[in-house]
């Protein structure tokens, strides 16, 4: 989007990647220092026969929703299209068996080899002070998020850890992980994350387009001012 408008894209590469980082990495250890670690310290992976046939249809079913999804313009295809035909088949009960255990591990290994790769030399030497900036407002954003979910979780009677999982901004996949990981219901936390990435995705680009005419529009009535 940044380079579509036109704008430096090194700023929003720097923000994006320090707030995934921060949630991913703080919000989990944070966690487990309140709760502790659990005690085999491993993941709860559930127990899947492999059957090819199921992941056959898992491939086709989210290779398929992906193209429709890109086909249709909406933001994050890749991720959005599979997420939602999924769940929505889960949710009629007609989704066929989960992927097992290790292919959710090497999908974890992948996920935290493109996160790291992210992070450039020239990108933080480039930024200057909005690395420090973007890692204020990000860890912010995290300590905002998570209070008003423990606060949400008192009122309603629900899971604090659930709710926290779900209200984290941003790293569904990895809060997903993080509640299996806390034997807690990774299906509720994904619920939270779809509701909020179907409400905001969709909407970003035009709300960043209409703040990017008003930014071009704003200098040209200054100069026409008189005064």
């Amino acid at each position: 989007m940044a380079v579509d408008l036109k704008a430096d894209p090194v700023p929003v590469i720097v923000s994006q990647t320090l707030r995934l980082a921060g949630v991913v990495l703080l919000l989990p250890f944070g966690m487990f220092a309140v709760e502790g670690w659990p005690g085999d310290r491993t993941m709860p992976y559930s127990e899947v026969a492999f059957d090819i046939s199921d992941l056959l249809i898992l491939g086709f079913f989210g290779f398929f929703a992906a193209y429709v999804f890109r086909r249709l313009r909406i933001p994050n295809p890749n991720f959005l299209g599979p997420l939602a035909t999924m769940a929505a088949l889960a949710a009629s009960g007609y989704a066929p068996a989960p992927y097992p255990g290790i292919i959710l591990a090497a999908a974890q290994v992948v996920l935290g080899s493109w996160l790291g790769s992210t992070f450039r030399k020239e990108i933080l030497t480039r930024a200057g002070r909005l690395v420090l900036t973007a890692t204020l407002s990000a860890t912010s954003l995290l300590l905002l998020c998570s209070a008003i979910a423990v606060a949400i979780a008192w009122l309603s009677g629900l899971n604090w850890q659930l709710v926290v999982l779900g209200a984290a901004p941003g790293g569904v996949t990895e809060m997903a992980l993080t509640a299996k990981f806390l034997q807690e219901d990774a299906t509720i936390v994904t619920a939270f994350h779809l509701t909020r990435i179907f409400i905001f995705m969709p909407n970003i680009p035009w709300i960043v387009a209409w703040i990017h005419r008003y930014e071009q529009r704003r200098p040209n009535k200054e100069g026409d001012n008189p005064s």
